[in-house]
């Protein structure tokens, strides 16, 4: 009789299991956590931001440059550890035809982010949206 009732368990265990991962499987015609993923890439050279300077900037002014977009903030603790790599990164292969572009999400503002960047050896140049 226990044996009816052990195996009752463990079916029920199974199917928990089986729907939760089905439900948490991410599915291909959505992007992560709510990101829409268009067919065809969309232009977005029209996205503006400034330069620790003050400076108004787009991604256009990036024309003909290969940049790695790295968008963060300081209250995201992976994104704080990230940021040494992509400083390295661009020490290394920085160039008129290479560059990292960290733009600062912060609410804050630029006061936060330096800062962070106070603390830090960061050298890459900060942009903020």
């Amino acid at each position: 009789m226990k044996l009816p009732i052990l195996a009752g368990y463990l079916v029920a265990v199974f199917l928990m299991t089986a729907t939760s991962l089905a439900m948490a499987a991410p599915s291909e015609s959505s992007g992560p956590q709510g990101f829409l993923l268009w067919a065809t890439p969309n232009d977005v050279s029209e996205i503006s931001f400034e330069d620790s300077g003050g400076t108004p900037l787009t991604l256009a002014d990036f024309e003909g440059k290969l940049i790695l977009l790295n968008i963060w903030a300081t209250w995201c603790g992976p994104c704080r550890e990230e940021m040494p790599t992509l400083d390295a990164l661009q020490a290394e292969l920085g160039s008129d035809n290479f560059e990292v572009v960290a733009l600062s999400i912060d609410r804050k503002g630029i006061e936060i982010v330096n800062e962070f960047y106070g603390y830090t050896d960061l050298m890459v140049d900060l942009t903020f949206a």
